[in-house]
């Protein structure tokens, strides 16, 4: 985690403590449910929220400077701004009416010195553009919030095709629920790897199993593929291609 922080974490404005709310993902009483910040009822709702949804990247690069520039040195202030930045800015989610729980004292001091790790950054980084040092330069603030927004939209794009989002009702689902509406793309084309990476094209079988290693899900597919009855759930989790998936999920809102 240390490693991941001053490396990537902190650069990039993610640092672990971000996404520990992905826990609760994978949870089988929060999945699909309001405490499930990783998932919204896209299938099962019109096609404006669609749009709201890829609408996110433009606003999550402003979001998080705002976050870690503006809103850190207010929390050392304010515990009003402290639990606020906590709640509502703290978690790398999909649905922006998640609320996150407030942590313990333990917890708070790790997230303090990430916090102050991505000030310091930004700070840093703010004072170079201001002084025009080369290449801190204007220019590279715009090319760095492009570069961002393309990622974030990638990033959008290829987890609608990581479920099917049909649980419009909110209500807690079921383990085998949950697992169809998780897919697998265990086709190995070019375009599915380079944008799935670490596993990421066997979510179900991710959510079945969500510590076994990525690197032994190819193989673990293929082992349930071969010995699982023709009846079996898990066989309704595969998905021919992932334009299958998000033509699926298009047809599914413009019916609503």
């Amino acid at each position: 985690r240390f490693v991941w922080n001053l490396l990537c974490g902190i650069p990039f404005l993610t640092p672990t403590f971000t996404y520990h709310t992905h826990v609760d993902h994978h949870m089988r009483k929060h999945y699909g449910t309001e405490r499930d910040g990783e998932y919204l009822p896209l299938a099962v709702r019109p096609p404006r929220h669609l749009f709201y949804y890829f609408c996110q990247p433009l606003f999550m690069p402003i979001l998080a400077v705002v976050r870690f520039l503006v809103l850190v040195p207010l929390s050392w202030v304010s515990t009003r701004f402290r639990d606020f930045a906590h709640a509502h800015m703290s978690s790398m989610v999909i649905n922006l009416n998640y609320v996150r729980p407030l942590p313990t004292d333990k917890q708070r001091r790790t997230f303090r010195l990430q916090e102050v790790g991505c000030f310091l950054f930004l700070l840093g980084a703010a004072l170079l553009v201001l002084r025009g040092r080369d290449p801190f330069t204007p220019a590279l603030v715009v090319q760095a919030y492009l570069t961002a927004v393309g990622v974030l939209m990638l990033n959008h794009l290829r987890t609608l095709g990581a479920h099917r989002y049909i649980n419009g009702s909110g209500d807690e689902m079921t383990f085998v629920d949950q697992l169809l509406d998780s897919v697998n793309y265990p086709q190995a084309r070019p375009w599915l790897v380079l944008s799935m990476p670490v596993g990421l094209r066997y979510h179900a079988l991710h959510h079945l199993c969500p510590s076994l290693p990525y690197h032994a899900l190819g193989a673990a597919h293929r082992r349930l593929m071969a010995e699982l009855p023709a009846d079996s759930p898990y066989r309704q989790t595969v998905s021919p291609s992932l334009w299958a998936s998000l033509s699926a999920l298009w047809r599914s809102s413009w019916s609503v």
